[in-house]
């Protein structure tokens, strides 16, 4: 995809970069709450989603500026197909044949990345126009 005299529009380093920053950080993150020893499931997922998902609309813009939120949304989508596979593969749970289940994942896994990335991109946008005065 070549624009303007030999630009990049998308990066797919960029993409690979970003999907590697957000499986470090819930590697990272993981690990801290073994160390902390949390007990509670729903808390536990639910910080390690986040954690997740918020990185990869943080880091997506970075590394793919002039198309920031097609690579949160594919970003978003490897890392939950990564955790459908590893669920299937390394834990055994059938995952993929809950059809509901798979779509509120995609679902909620894409929108909380992708409204991270408004937010991100809206914030730098701010702070761009407050330096520039």
């Amino acid at each position: 995809m070549l624009l303007n005299g030999g630009l990049y529009m998308f990066s797919l380093k960029g993409l690979f970069s970003t999907v590697g920053i957000s499986l470090i950080s819930t590697l990272v993150v993981s690990f801290l709450i073994g160390l902390l020893q949390i007990n509670y499931e729903f808390l536990v997922v639910s910080i390690i989603f986040l954690v997740t998902y918020v990185v990869t609309g943080i880091t997506a813009p970075i590394w793919n500026p002039k198309t920031p939120y097609f690579s949160s949304y594919l970003a978003s989508i490897i890392l939950t197909l990564f955790n459908f596979f590893a669920a299937n593969y390394v834990l055994g749970v059938n995952v993929l044949f809950n059809p509901d289940g798979v779509n509120n994942s995609l679902v909620i896994s894409t929108t909380t990345s992708l409204i991270t990335t408004f937010i991100f991109l809206r914030i730098t946008k701010r702070n761009q126009v407050t330096n520039d005065d």
